[in-house]
């Protein structure tokens, strides 16, 4: 993908694995995980 993302939302997080996360450089997670890290990275 030409943008590079970082991260991989959905609410389908059990197909994509480790070996996935690894191959692609992303990091997938649920919205509200999404936003349960990106808050505990600002305090």
């Amino acid at each position: 993908m030409t943008s590079k993302p970082d991260w991989s939302l959905t609410h389908n997080t059990k197909h994509f694995i480790q070996a996935v996360a690894k191959r692609t450089g992303l990091r997938t997670t649920t919205s509200a995980g999404f936003f349960r890290i990106l808050s505990s990275l600002l305090c």
